[in-house]
Formats: C-alpha cells, sequence, structure tokens
C-alpha cells in the first residue's frame, strides 16, 4: 500500500508446475501448462511454465523450463519482475 491506496503489483509471474515421469522430454509434455499460459494473454502477469521431469539435465526450450527431478531445490521459484 502506497499512501493508503492499494497499489496492484506490476508485472507479477505466476509459475505454473507439471510433473512428468518420463527421462525424455516430448512436445506434449508441457500442453497442458501452454494452455493454462493462454488463458493469462493480454494480462500484466509474466507466466513461467515449469514442468519437472525424470532426465538428467535441466533445459529450456520455446519458454519452457524442463526442470530435472534432482534439480528442485537449486531452481529459483521465485522471481522479482521490474514493472
Amino acid at each position: 500500500m502506497q499512501g493508503g491506496v492499494h497499489r496492484p503489483l506490476v508485472g507479477e509471474t505466476i509459475t505454473l508446475v507439471e510433473a512428468k515421469a518420463g527421462q525424455t522430454i516430448s512436445s506434449d509434455m508441457a500442453a497442458s501448462l501452454e494452455q493454462i499460459a493462454k488463458l493469462f494473454a493480454g494480462t500484466k502477469k509474466t507466466v513461467a511454465p515449469v514442468v519437472i521431469y525424470g532426465g538428467p539435465e535441466t533445459q529450456t526450450r520455446n519458454g519452457i523450463t524442463y526442470l530435472a527431478w534432482h534439480e528442485i531445490q537449486n531452481h529459483l521459484w521465485t522471481r522479482e519482475v521490474e514493472g
């Protein structure tokens, strides 16, 4: 609050998470996250989709983070976005 007036957060990031058992990244792993992310199109929200999977390394493809299960503790789960 500033001066008694609620100031909405600008550029707030929403992290969408889905867990998959597979060890190989496939194009359909993030399909549901992509559908949910479309709901935020046209808003001031930034969507950060993350798929946790059974593979050996973390990768980013087409704006989606594929997080290796054993690196969960190292992932930056909160982000400050300047607006």
